[in-house]
Formats: C-alpha cells, sequence, structure tokens
C-alpha cells in the first residue's frame, strides 16, 4: 500500500511540472514587487518605448523615455510626478542585471520631474513622455560609450499621506557612439591629440573599433518535454501522448515557438544588401532534437491525457496534427538556409550522465540527438560542440563529454576560473578541454524578455532582477542593451588587467546564448536584429560563424580551472538537487542496458518500424529525465518528475518482457511414444517480430532437443516442436525458459511440464530381447528335428492321437464343418 502512495504522488508530480512547464520557465521573481505599499498605495510605471534604442552620432542630442502610470492601489494618487534617473554604467557583465536591482539611490544623475496629472485614481492611467538630453545640465550627463542604467521615478501623494516614492520602472540604455556636442567641439579644439580618444571636430565620439568583437550567435528552439513517458514505439508503432495541449497551443501563431520562427524569418530571408545579412552570418539556430521528435510525431497524429492526473489512463485525440506539420515545415525552410547545431537531448545535464555511468546514454544525448536533427530537418548540423544547456560543466562531466568524443564545450564564463590573466578571447584549455565562455547575465537579459520573461534558477540573488512590473518595451531595451555590451565595453589598453582580474566581458568572442526557452516575440527579435546589425556595420564587432569558434577555441592554450559557478553550491557531501541519486542513477543505467539488449532481439518487419525507432523512445525518456537546471522548479517538484521517469521506462520494459511468452498447455503432457515430440506455442504481443529461444532443463533419463534460436511474429504466435525422448515410463518434469536471442528472461517465471510416456524403459528392452532369443532357439530346435526325422523330446509326453483325430486330421475344412457325413471308421453300423 506505502508503495502504490509513493507511487502515485510521483506521478503527480510529473504531471504537475509537465502541465506548468511553460509558467515555470518562467521563474520567480526573486524579491518583492517594487510597487506594492501595505497601505494600499500602488502603482505600476510601464516604458512604451525609448528612443533611439540605441546612442550612435546619427541619433540626435536627446533621449526620449515614454511610457504609462497606471494607479493599482486603492487610494487616489495626487499630483503624480515621474522624472528619468541614471545610474553609473555597467562595468561588468553582471552589472547589466545587478544594476536593474540595485537600491534607487544609486541612481544618482537625476532629471526634472514633470507632473503628467492633477490626480490618478484607483485604477485610471496617464502617459507621459521624458526628453532628456545627452549632455548639459538637467541631462544624463552621458560624456562615453557605455551602457547606462535608466530609472523612471514615479512620486505622488496618496490620500491622507505625504508625498512619497511610489513606483519606479528600470532598463539599460547602450550607448555606442555619441552624437556631436559643442562642449567637446572646443575640448578638441583646444587638444586636437584627443582624436585619439574618437573624439571628432564636431564634438562626436566614434565608436570603438580598436578591438572588434567577435560576434556569435545562438538561436535556440527548444521545449519543456510533453511526452507521456514509458510509451513503447511511441511516434513509431503507435501514436505518441503528450499530457496537453501547450505544444499545439505554442506552435500556433502568437504562441512562443511560432514566434521564434516569425523573428528569424526576416533575418535569413533578408537579402545580401540587407543589414540582417551580415548579422545571419554570425546566426546559428541551436535546436532541441527532443522537440523535433516530438513535433515530427504529431504531425502523424497524436493524443493528450483525458485527465492530466492519470498518466496510465484515458485519452483523447490531440488537436494541434496540422499547427505541428506547418511549424515544422516552417523550420525545415529556414534550417536549410541557415547554420544548425544540436542542443543536448531535452537539455539532459553532463554530470548527470556522469552519475549514471552509461556512455551509450550520454552519446545519445549528444552524437545521437545530432543525428536526429540531421535526419528530421534535413540539414547536416556543426558538429564538435556541446552546449550545455544550463552553460555549467564540472570535471565530471568534462569526462563524460569525452566518452562522446566531445572536446570543446560552450559555458559560462563563471564556470571557469583562469589561471593568470584572463584571456582576452574567452576561450581555455582545461585538462584536455577546450572551452569557449559566454557571459550568462547577457543570456540572462535575453531570457527576460518576450512574452514568458524567465529567471534561471541559477541566477545570483545579485543579479535576480523584479520582472512583474516591467513592461514588455522595458525588457526589451535591457536586452538590447546587454546585446550591444561586449561590442561597447572594451578593454581600455591604458590600464591592463593584472593576474585574476575579470575582463568587462567573457571575451572578445562575444558569444550571445539565450536561455533555451526564451520567448522573444516578433517585436523583440525585429529590434534585437538591428541591433545587431548596428554593432557589425559600425565596426565594433565582426560576424564570426560558429563553426570559425570551434576551430578558435580548439586552438586555445589559456590554462584554466572549472569551478561551480552560483547557485550550484551545496552542503559537504551534498549533491545538487538536479543530479540522480545512486539508486535512481543505477535504475536509469540498468534500464538503458535492458532496452538495448532487448532491441537487438527484435527483427525490422518487411514494412514498418525499425527495431531502434521502437525502443528509443524509452531512452528519450530517461535523458528526459536528467535535465541540466534551466527551470525554476523546486527540488522535491524536479525529483518527483525524475521518478516519475524512472518508473515508467522501467514498468515498460517489464512489460514488454511480459508481452512475450510461451502459452502453458495446463502442466501435463502424454507422449504417444518414447520419441513423441513435445508441441508448445509461443505468443508475441510486441508490434514488432522478436528472435527467442526456449532453454529447457530435464532429468537424465528424458533427453529433450535444442530448437536454437526462432522467430515469433510481431503480434501472434508461433507453435515449437522440440524432438525428444523418454527413458522411463515413469512421470517426468520438465522446465522451459523463454529467453531473448540476446539473453533476456522473458514470459515471467519459467513453466514446468509434467511428461508422461508409454515407454517402460531398460528392464522392458531387456525382457523382450531374452523372449526372442528363448522363441528363436525353440524354433530352430523343432525345425532341426523335422528336418532329420526323428521324433522331437517334447512331444515324447504327449498322448497317442485317437482314429476320430487321425482322421479327422486327414480331411479339409469343409468336410470337418459338416458339407458331407463322415464315414464310419470302424465300419460297423448303426444297427
Amino acid at each position: 500500500m506505502t508503495s502504490t502512495r509513493a507511487t502515485a504522488i510521483t506521478v503527480l508530480l510529473f504531471l504537475v511540472v509537465l502541465v506548468t512547464a511553460p509558467g515555470m520557465a518562467a521563474g520567480a521573481p526573486s524579491s518583492a514587487p517594487r510597487t506594492t505599499d501595505p497601505d494600499g498605495v500602488s502603482a505600476v510605471v510601464s516604458v512604451n518605448g525609448v528612443k533611439p534604442t540605441v546612442v550612435t552620432t546619427a541619433t540626435g542630442p536627446t533621449v526620449v523615455v515614454a511610457g504609462t502610470v497606471r494607479n493599482t492601489g486603492h487610494r487616489t494618487l495626487h499630483t503624480p510626478l515621474v522624472r528619468v534617473q541614471r545610474g553609473q554604467p555597467a562595468r561588468r557583465a553582471a552589472d547589466l542585471r545587478s544594476e536593474l536591482a540595485a537600491d534607487p539611490a544609486t541612481f544618482e544623475i537625476n532629471g526634472e520631474f514633470r507632473q503628467i496629472a492633477d490626480a490618478l485614481a484607483p485604477g485610471a492611467s496617464a502617459g507621459f513622455s521624458l526628453t532628456m538630453p545627452l549632455h548639459g545640465p538637467g541631462g544624463l550627463r552621458i560624456t562615453e560609450p557605455g551602457v547606462y542604467p535608466l530609472l523612471v521615478n514615479l512620486n505622488a501623494t496618496p490620500d491622507d499621506g505625504g508625498q512619497a516614492r511610489v513606483a519606479d520602472s528600470r532598463t539599460l540604455l547602450p550607448v555606442l557612439s555619441l552624437p556631436a556636442d559643442r562642449d567637446r567641439a572646443r575640448s578638441y579644439a583646444a587638444d586636437p591629440s584627443l582624436a585619439s580618444t574618437g573624439l571628432g571636430p564636431d564634438g562626436s565620439i566614434a565608436a570603438n573599433t580598436r578591438d572588434p568583437a567577435r560576434f556569435a550567435m545562438l538561436w535556440p528552439i527548444a521545449a519543456p518535454p510533453q511526452a507521456v513517458p514509458g510509451r513503447i514505439g511511441a511516434g513509431a508503432t503507435d501514436t505518441i501522448v503528450l499530457v496537453n495541449e501547450n505544444l499545439a497551443r505554442s506552435m500556433s501563431p502568437g504562441g512562443r515557438l511560432h514566434n521564434l520562427l516569425d523573428g528569424l524569418r526576416p533575418v535569413i530571408s533578408a537579402p545580401a544588401d540587407d543589414p540582417r545579412a551580415v548579422f545571419r552570418r554570425s546566426l546559428c539556430l541551436a535546436v532541441d532534437p527532443d522537440l523535433l521528435v516530438t513535433v515530427t510525431a504529431m504531425t502523424h497524429g497524436y493524443s493528450t491525457l483525458a485527465d492530466a492526473r492519470n498518466r496510465s489512463g484515458a485519452t483523447k485525440p490531440g488537436t494541434g496534427q496540422a499547427q505541428a506539420s506547418a511549424w515544422l515545415a516552417d523550420l525545415k525552410k529556414l534550417a536549410a538556409k541557415q547554420c544548425v547545431v544540436a542542443l543536448p537531448y531535452a537539455g539532459a545535464d553532463a554530470d548527470a550522465l556522469h552519475r549514471v555511468g552509461n556512455t551509450g546514454l550520454t552519446r545519445l544525448a549528444f552524437d545521437g540527438g545530432a543525428d536526429l536533427v540531421d535526419s528530421l530537418l534535413g540539414v547536416a548540423s556543426i558538429r564538435g560542440l556541446a552546449i550545455p544547456a544550463a552553460g555549467t560543466l564540472t570535471a565530471d562531466g568534462a569526462d563524460e563529454l569525452g566518452k562522446a568524443d566531445l572536446t570543446t564545450a560552450l559555458v559560462g564564463s563563471d564556470t571557469v576560473a583562469p589561471r593568470g590573466r584572463s584571456a582576452a578571447s574567452g576561450q581555455y584549455s582545461i585538462a584536455g578541454n577546450h572551452l569557449a565562455t559566454f557571459d550568462r547575465p547577457i543570456g540572462a537579459a535575453l531570457g527576460a524578455a518576450g512574452s514568458r520573461p524567465t529567471t534561471g534558477p541559477l541566477t545570483p540573488e545579485t543579479q535576480a532582477v523584479d520582472l512583474r512590473d516591467e513592461s514588455p518595451v522595458s525588457r526589451r531595451q535591457a536586452a538590447l542593451a546587454s546585446l550591444a555590451f561586449p561590442a561597447i565595453a572594451v578593454p581600455d589598453p591604458r590600464f591592463p588587467a593584472r593576474p585574476g582580474d575579470p575582463l568587462p566581458v567573457a571575451g572578445r568572442s562575444s558569444l550571445i546564448v539565450p536561455p533555451v526557452y526564451w520567448s522573444i516575440t516578433p517585436a523583440d527579435a525585429v529590434d534585437l536584429a538591428a541591433t545587431a546589425a548596428l554593432l557589425l556595420q559600425s565596426g565594433a564587432a565582426t560576424p564570426t560563424p560558429i563553426p570559425g569558434v570551434i576551430a578558435e577555441t580548439g586552438r586555445a592554450t589559456a590554462p584554466a580551472s572549472l569551478v561551480a559557478p552560483p547557485g550550484t553550491e551545496t552542503a559537504d557531501g551534498e549533491s545538487p538537487w538536479w543530479l540522480p541519486s545512486a539508486t535512481a542513477a543505477a535504475s536509469i543505467n540498468g534500464s538503458a542496458n535492458l532496452s538495448w539488449q532487448l532491441q537487438s532481439a527484435l527483427v525490422t518487419p518487411a514494412a514498418g518500424a525499425s527495431p531502434d525507432r521502437y525502443m528509443s523512445p524509452l531512452r528519450y525518456d530517461l535523458l528526459r529525465g536528467l535535465p541540466a537546471p534551466v527551470q525554476a522548479v523546486t527540488p522535491t517538484v524536479a525529483r518527483g518528475a525524475r521518478a516519475a521517469h524512472v518508473t515508467a521506462v522501467s514498468d515498460a520494459l517489464a512489460q514488454m518482457r511480459k508481452s512475450v511468452t510461451i502459452l502453458d498447455p495446463g502442466g501435463k503432457y502424454t507422449q504417444v511414444s518414447e520419441r513423441s515430440p513435445l508441441l508448445l506455442v509461443t505468443r508475441n504481443e510486441l508490434a514488432l517480430p522478436i528472435r527467442v529461444k526456449i532453454d529447457t532443463t530435464a532429468p537424465n533419463d528424458f533427453d529433450i532437443g535444442d530448437v536454437g534460436v526462432i522467430e515469433v511474429p510481431a503480434r501472434g504466435t508461433r507453435q515449437v516442436q522440440f524432438p525428444a525422448q523418454s527413458k522411463s515410463s515413469e512421470a517426468t518434469s520438465v522446465r522451459f525458459t523463454l529467453v531473448s536471442a540476446s539473453g533476456v528472461q522473458l514470459g515471467g517465471e519459467p513453466i514446468m511440464l509434467s511428461v508422461n510416456s508409454n515407454a517402460y524403459g531398460k528392464p522392458l528392452f531387456v525382457v523382450t530381447l531374452v523372449a526372442a532369443g528363448i522363441l528363436v532357439l525353440l524354433v530352430a530346435r523343432r525345425l532341426w528335428h523335422r528336418f532329420r526325422g526323428t521324433p522331437d523330446p517334447a512331444d515324447a509326453d504327449r498322448p497317442e492321437a485317437s482314429p476320430q483325430d487321425r482322421f479327422l486330421a486327414g480331411r479339409d475344412y469343409s468336410w470337418r464343418h459338416g458339407e458331407a457325413t463322415p464315414p464310419n471308421p470302424t465300419g460297423d453300423t448303426d444297427d
């Protein structure tokens, strides 16, 4: 009873993960909203536009921030005032997030307050548009390129209260270069040598192109797994079953996956003279093979659970087959024109795979995933690069990648500790492995944009930004500024870094890696592509295709060591929550091995799925149970989801073994003769034929032949005839054990058969021989005396025959039976 209850709880936790996965991917904010007051005073400041999105020499001397203020409290806000404040420019990539979470007092450059209404009643809104000079009194006082945090502050006087700060909104302003300015022009006239700093005669400051960032960007296309685990042949011999219709909705217009392709299409289809064409050279699609497998199966029809709480319960037809077909066809067209690289299958974690210790499963997650991407999209994906889903890697994980012949990986810069000075390229060599690094805060900023802003579970507290009240435009603007940061933050050669000092960014490689489940909208993608094109056209960045990144990283020599990034530390002796326990790891390893053993016994039918396609869904389920920490779920829910996958696969394999059986003939069998064969019937309920052997065990006085390997048809039976010879008339017990051709026991417990035979064994054989010999001797003796004409002594004691007997002996059969009247042998008359 306890086991059943535990299993039910495990399944329920798994379903909670799948049903709510998209929401959990968004992550929970780390702090309370900045716009709520216990006295019922609250408001939301929404930034609806920042112009220009990137400051350059051609954008003019001012910045315009527009938006709305909405009173979300229960008290009227009188004399609402707004102003723009600026903080210190980001010096490190981490500042891109921490500055947005900083105390308002750190935004020291203040503009003037502007009143936007006389009062705001509860639920009322008012718009604003604030214009700030880049330089000069009352302006932002920006004198050099950089990425600057902006804060829109709302002050108001609530009913029965004094004036107070009520709410704010934060974003980032990237300044690639600065337009003309009279004060700086006078400085140039006084000292023309300032031209070496990028200052122009008109007071403009050019973008720093001295050391362009080598720009490359991944475009992740992935989704949380939605397939119900434990379904043998799902998508091959049987329709796949999903927990719900989340994927269908995501692939429909307006859905997250649909938006990813919509945002990508203008970039890939841009003509050669379009600025976005340069961005296209640096862009590579990073595709999760699990998503492709699931969507491909959906195109052939699928089902969903009728009750999401009952994994083994009834199902209903899926409604998103058309959406899946259209989305997959669209992806194939885009992928055919663009660089494609495979993500680990279902985001499987290298460290978790190391804990399992199954090399075949590791190869399936990486090499096998790339093979799936190639076959399902019809492309030749980029090989030789591992992309851990969470950007983390340990020495154990690196060893596991080596088993898949992967020695080059893309990881977060907080995973690597340089030995000495940081490498300007952001590329390192560690114990035979070569690592290219990216700045996780930049990826976090991209993940915070879009329809479902995400905050990864490994985000340090100082970088966890409250996203609940930030508008889509505000989050988009921060993402664009973060994208531009590596190209803007050029290390100053006048102040070389000391050994161990971090560079402003991971390296001039400027690798941009968004979260795997990011959710940018087409509008986000338009601005993102425009910003990237601007950086590349300005010369602050140069396009670097991913194959070039792999080649450069393979030549890296800068020494470093792997460290645990923030959020992964654990107490002594404890494992990170996303790694499987020793028991779960052993179960996963055993199930993977058993699946391959059973697969090797299956036979490919003349038409239909191959054994690999039939068994692969179970191994995919095991990989789905080993995800990297990319979703904001609690450890309890994560462990429950893993346990559900592991249990479902184990149960499916057990049921598969029970599906191939020997039909019990009833326990007794009678041989007609001592050499009569034994007849048995095998049954196969699987969708594929299977090769099996029947091992027999019998006493020494019963010989039974070996029929070798036999093939049992799919969903059918086969009669098997065993040559047998019984040497005893006694009942004999024979045990029959069904095993696959690969040695896996099938059909549950062996069958015991009681065999009865009509044979009498050796004693009867001896008696028969003796009797035959005696008979031969007697016949020979009789013939011997007859041939010699001598009486047989055996007849000496026989009585003399009467005359009547002698007479009858001389007559024929008919006469003796009354057809003639016998004469009186003595000649006497009747009278």
